[in-house]
């Protein structure tokens, strides 16, 4: 965290929103970089995984339909581009930095002479504080929005489409496991992300920061969401070894 902090009992720092507003419309310069490393990667697992798709040869589709499993690999391609994207266009900040607020400049008059927190980079609104002060009193502070909510499952929704579009949701011969598990390892991810985002602020506890831990059946939602999550993944990962083992990886040359 950038600055030094030292709050009295009873006050703590609390992550103001994206759409912070700040006094007087200040304009501040912060520190940031791009991880140039992570878009490297991110171009070779897209270019692989495309490579990968590209060069699936046989009659997969025509044996298994979408279930084939030459199209696992589209999830992560999509994952990939989006990897790619983010690292591209979002910078990393190397720390947190610290904001003033209305209620830290009047903690600072009642008490004068003593200096809580230094290396502020700005001043946001009533308004903003007001808003954080709700979020801190909602139950699950970090919950999505309808909008990023909607946008989560569109966007997770791409590489199902992307299935759609080239095996045109033709089962062929494959069998109901195959079409089971499947469709559940492309479908449930869909919702079970925006689901545990939605309780990650019930176990978020770091010190000055929403010091506030959820209840212990929080978190054994969430572990168990994602044990529940990671059935059809393993179900998946058996049913796509059963089809390589029929398909064979030999090829007779002449």
């Amino acid at each position: 965290m950038h600055g030094r902090c030292q709050l009295p009992k009873g006050y703590l720092l609390v992550c103001v929103p994206y759409d912070a507003e700040f006094e007087d419309d200040e304009e501040v310069e912060l520190a940031y970089s791009y991880n140039l490393p992570n878009i490297a990667v991110s171009i070779f697992q897209l270019l692989y995984a495309c490579w990968t798709l590209y060069s699936s040869k046989g009659n997969q589709l025509d044996r298994w339909g979408y279930t084939s499993f030459g199209l696992t690999v589209v999830p992560y391609a999509f994952m990939s581009l989006v990897n790619l994207f983010g690292n591209a266009f979002c910078p990393s900040y190397d720390c947190m930095y610290m904001v003033n607020s209305p209620c830290l400049r009047a903690l600072r008059e009642q008490n004068v002479g003593s200096n809580f927190v230094d290396g502020e980079v700005g001043t946001v609104n009533q308004k903003t504080e007001e808003k954080c002060l709700g979020m801190l009193k909602d139950q699950f502070p970090s919950n999505p929005n309808g909008v990023s909510a909607l946008t989560a499952i569109v966007v997770g929704s791409i590489p199902l489409a992307i299935i759609g579009a080239i095996s045109k949701f033709e089962r062929a011969s494959s069998t109901l496991a195959d079409r089971v598990w499947s469709l559940l390892w492309l479908t449930l991810p869909i919702i079970v992300g925006p689901a545990i985002y939605s309780m990650l602020g019930a176990t978020e506890c770091r010190p000055y920061i929403n010091p506030r831990r959820g209840s212990r059946l929080d978190a054994w939602v969430i572990v168990s969401a994602g044990l529940l999550y990671s059935a059809p993944a393993i179900g998946r990962f058996v049913v796509v070894g059963q089809m390589i083992k029929s398909y064979g990886v030999c090829e007779v040359l002449s």
